[in-house]
């Protein structure tokens, strides 16, 4: 598997930066995206995203949807 040293990079510093609360404006065109899983209380992934998305001016959102397997079908069905 290659891995992208770049992005591996990119991420490293932005999880080093404390969380700076932003602004978001989302539309009708915002792409959403969806992290499951349980328990989410630990997942830096929309924050690292988010800030990517908003840095490269993507219009597009990372969100965790926190499910249980019991409740995944059902979660993914919705979306």
């Amino acid at each position: 598997m290659r891995v992208n040293r770049p992005l591996q990079a990119r991420m490293a510093a932005l999880r080093r930066k404390p969380a700076i609360p932003r602004t978001m404006t989302i539309t009708g065109t915002t792409r959403l995206y969806v992290i499951f899983g349980d328990p989410l209380n630990k997942a830096r992934s929309p924050e690292t995203f988010n800030a990517i998305f908003a840095e490269r001016g993507i219009d597009a959102v990372l969100v965790p949807g926190e499910v249980d397997a019991a409740g995944f079908a059902d979660a993914v069905r919705g979306f």
